[in-house]
């Protein structure tokens, strides 16, 4: 199953072996380094026998990588999770940082949500400062993925980083060596770290009350770490407006022939058909066959069916971009119409030459 999420991993000894030689894997096959990204987190696993620091701490040693410190994210999942984010940097190796992160984050009243929508928050500016003491000027990057303000703020927001980092008084240690790794378990031996996550998984497609999940919960005491339900919830709800908008941007003109209900038949394809390939584009041919399928006895079926072999044929002919001209035999006049309304131009059987 895929949820398109970046999930937690249960911080144990198994798990550690397995990324471990992953990474070993991969750093073998392309002759450098790999740069790990600690990732927001909504729960954690009760089951987990070491912090996240350690983890990540432990793999540098055990692999020679590189860590990518977001600390956006150590500020996300210390306040949902409820541990110190002065404290996480502190027990990191400070000169396997290769670069930093920032982004915003929005507060949604009982938690943060990850967004990168919005200007850097001054507990992460105070991160970044503390992180750019310990690891040095190394290269930051600035996230803002949505809401896109101004070029002005984004400057702002950058002189304000670079200004930090040419105070950065401590130099960075050098990073460990790697050690010889131990020896890899047969494949598949990942200590249940497989069954974890399907649960995990599970949980967030049908619901927390639905599934079992083995050892999930908060973290430590602070402001009140986030349930297990609440964590799932988040996890879910980002899933479930995902696959929304993804399926939104590729019906533009169904969405305007059927308006909101396009959300509604999103979810209930996503209740009938969760989570099984991570190709979008195969989600979307899969869509296109369940809509024309619940359609089928309505009296507008046959203009369903057309406007979704449309939609399915601009992505095809186009890659994507709505602003395309394509060419598409014996499709009714009003699609015309309909693709003028979404801002998709056609050339249709009679149009001329455009």
């Amino acid at each position: 199953m895929r949820t398109h999420e970046l999930l937690p991993l249960p911080l144990t000894e198994s798990s550690l072996a397995h990324v471990g030689s992953r990474v070993l894997a991969a750093q073998d096959v392309l002759g450098r380094s790999l740069v790990l990204e600690n990732v927001s987190a909504y729960l954690g696993f009760d089951g987990s026998t070491m912090p996240e620091p350690e983890f990540l701490g432990r793999l540098v040693e055990r692999t020679g990588c590189r860590l990518l410190l977001d600390v956006n994210n150590v500020h996300v999942s210390a306040r949902n999770l409820g541990f110190d984010p002065m404290g996480y940097l502190a027990a990191l190796p400070a000169g396997a940082v290769a670069q930093i992160h920032l982004a915003g984050s929005r507060d949604m009243g009982g938690y943060l949500l990850d967004s990168h929508d919005d200007r850097v928050s001054q507990p992460v500016w105070d991160l970044y400062r503390e992180a750019c003491r310990r690891a040095g000027p190394v290269s930051t990057s600035l996230e803002w993925d949505t809401r896109l303000p101004e070029i002005e703020v984004l400057r702002e927001e950058l002189a304000k980083a670079a200004a930090i980092r040419a105070r950065a008084a401590l130099a960075p240690a050098r990073p460990p060596a790697p050690r010889d790794p131990p020896p890899a378990g047969p494949a598949g031996a990942d200590g249940g770290l497989s069954r974890d996550q399907r649960a995990l998984q599970a949980a967030i497609l049908d619901g927390p009350s639905q599934v079992a999940l083995p050892g999930a919960g908060g973290g430590e005491p602070g402001q009140r770490p986030l349930s297990r339900v609440e964590g799932i919830s988040i996890y879910g709800g980002a899933y479930r407006a995902r696959r929304v908008d993804g399926l939104r941007r590729a019906f533009p003109v169904l969405r305007e022939l059927v308006g909101a209900e396009l959300d509604g038949l999103a979810l209930d394809h996503l209740a009938a058909h969760p989570g099984q390939t991570g190709d979008l584009a195969q989600v979307a041919r899969s869509f296109a066959g369940y809509v024309c399928d619940v359609y089928r006895h309505h009296q507008w079926a046959g203009v369903v069916r057309d406007v979704v072999a449309l939609d399915l044929a601009l992505a095809d002919r186009a890659g994507g971009d709505r602003a395309a001209r394509t060419t598409l035999p014996d499709q009714p006049a009003f699609i015309r119409d309909l693709a003028a309304r979404a801002g998709v131009a056609l050339d249709l059987p009679g149009d001329g030459e455009a």
